[in-house]
């Protein structure tokens, strides 16, 4: 069987590059991180070749080997992992087969077992990846695919698959290590519950939802949170008798505990409006946790802590699990230390980020605790997690004087967050700065690509770091002051720009006027409201005319 090039781009570097060493890095994550390109998939799980599955797999693959163009003896060296679909209605028997075809080559092919009921969750016929060294600094990635198969079939590829591969292979570290998702749990298990968690409670909290957050993602990341500590407590025989989760927020996450037969209960300075209206059998209270304290007001019998996005309380609770002699999961997110915003240490490398993780890994560390990492598998920027649990010898000797020396470089106490939460979601930049951010972005993308699509220019595509590059050292600032900084700014100024995959681009709502109504992000109300920024600024005008949503 012939193949032919579908795709094919070429990289360029600042610096020498071996092609080996980036190709099976790219390998390695498109193998293990295919779910953050396709969505269907929760993840993949390797298939050992001492099981049976492995051969039966094995010798459909190699009936295909004319199809493959391989010989079926170069078909026993390979390697097999299975595809875990999020969603029912997609095969949960299927496969990829994949084998180096030479050094710089790699062929996939699919195995499906359940041909007549179900849809195939991934590429559903085969494809090979090579990699050329085109000179000492440039690499040129090429997608092929069978002859037989038409350009029809291959969208989603083109689309898709082969520009996150391509971005993968201009910004990978041949050296970093890959983090797997879900690593300290079996992966098809885990993909089960999640799935029964969506459909038993999550689309109905979805359907229900009365807060102003977007109940999508709220929703299916605490189903997802909840999934992996089901599974993880399943997996180590070891379901807490009564959890607290710290700072829990809208008590989505004790709720969901709750349905499965965990009890526990849920704790945050301030009530949520859904705690009354959606969550009234669930046992959430209106507290102020003080961690500084030696005797921390718990309710009695907590034999587990929940921190999930804890923010000024994340660094006290392996300090709170060490006082009570319990285990405990921590899902950091905005960076503190033990009286405020966590600052530089002496040492520090990095990102800020990073640096601070690494403190929070240090305490638990310093505490005692066996300290386990993973990334969860939910829609959030901030997925890494650590499971700490007390060892068979116990924590450390000396748990109460390590306790002081962490928390007490200095004369400062705990100060808990205001009751009134604030608003920092770039909505409170000045207007003036709004309009004038906006204005420059605006322009910097209009210049980006010269094309014209019916008579409109269209601008290109930038990646967010070379935008905030635009930003002064005070506006820089003030991003970073705001929760999700340029980020959110420029989604929140969603009449203008369309940010996915770390990229910013002018909106044309030609294309999207329609899907972004359906969803409920806006209605033909807001027309003769909001003045129509492509009218006023863009100097083709806007390219809706009429049927546009905006004042004119």
């Amino acid at each position: 069987m012939l193949w032919r090039t579908l795709c094919d781009d070429t990289a360029t570097y600042d610096f020498p590059v071996r092609a080996q060493d980036y190709f099976e890095k790219l390998i390695l994550i498109w193998k293990t991180q295919s779910q953050s390109v396709n969505r269907r998939l929760t993840g993949t799980v390797p298939i050992s070749a001492e099981v049976e599955e492995y051969a039966s797999v094995v010798r459909i693959a190699t009936q295909k080997a004319d199809y493959a163009s391989v010989e079926p003896n170069e078909m026993m060296e390979c390697e097999v992992r299975k595809l875990i679909p999020k969603d029912a209605p997609l095969s949960c028997t299927t496969y990829e087969v994949s084998f180096n075809e030479d050094v710089l080559t790699v062929v996939f092919v699919p195995v499906q077992l359940d041909l007549s009921s179900q849809k195939n969750v991934h590429i559903p016929f085969p494809y090979k990846l090579s990699c050329v060294q085109t000179s000492s600094s440039s690499l040129r990635l090429i997608l092929a695919v069978p002859n037989s198969i038409p350009d029809t079939e291959c969208q989603w590829l083109l689309n898709n698959m082969f520009p996150a591969l391509f971005k993968w292979l201009r910004f990978i570290d041949p050296k970093r290590v890959v983090r797997k998702t879900n690593a300290l749990l079996d992966i098809e298990s885990y993909s089960i519950r999640y799935r029964k968690l969506k459909e038993n409670y999550g689309r109905q909290l979805v359907e229900k939802w009365t807060e102003k957050t977007d109940p999508k993602k709220f929703v299916y990341e605490d189903c997802g949170i909840a999934a992996y500590l089901l599974e993880f407590w399943r997996k180590r025989g070891r379901t807490p008798k009564k959890f607290a989760d710290i700072g829990c927020g809208n008590g989505l996450l004790v709720y969901l505990l709750n349905k499965e037969g965990v009890g526990g209960v849920g704790i945050d300075i301030r009530r949520r409006k859904i705690w009354s209206e959606l969550l009234r059998d669930t046992a959430l209270i209106e507290a102020v946790v003080d961690p500084s304290k030696e005797d921390v007001a718990l309710p009695e019998g907590v034999d587990y802590l929940i921190g999930n996005h804890t923010d000024e309380l994340t660094p006290w609770m392996p300090v709170m699990a060490a006082r009570i002699k319990c285990d405990f999961f921590v899902l950091p997110c905005c960076p503190f230390n033990f009286h405020g915003k966590y600052t530089a240490r002496p040492g520090d490398s990095g990102s800020q980020y990073n640096a601070f993780l690494g403190f929070i890994r240090e305490v638990c560390t310093r505490l005692g605790f066996i300290v386990e990492e993973d990334r969860l598998s939910i829609p959030s920027t901030k997925r890494l997690c650590f499971v700490c649990t007390i060892p068979p010898q116990g924590l450390a000797r000396d748990v109460d004087e390590v306790i002081r020396k962490l928390t007490s470089p200095a004369t400062n106490v705990f100060l808990p967050r205001s009751r009134v939460e604030q608003v920092r979601n770039c909505l409170n930049v000045p207007k003036d700065i709004r309009l004038d951010l906006t204005k420059r972005f605006f322009f910097k993308l209009l210049e980006a690509d010269e094309g014209v699509k019916n008579g409109w220019r269209c601008g290109g595509a930038i990646e967010l770091q070379k935008l905030a590059a635009l930003l002064t050292v005070e506006e820089k600032q003030l991003m970073k002051q705001q929760c999700g900084g340029l980020q959110t700014f420029l989604r929140n100024q969603h009449q203008v720009f369309k940010v996915t995959g770390g990229m910013a681009k002018i909106r044309d709502w030609r294309e999207d006027a329609s899907r972004i109504f359906k969803k409920g992000k806006g209605s033909p109300s807001r027309s003769g409201v909001t003045p129509c920024w492509m009218a006023e600024y863009h100097p083709d005008g806007c390219p809706m005319k009429d049927t546009c949503y905006f004042k004119h």
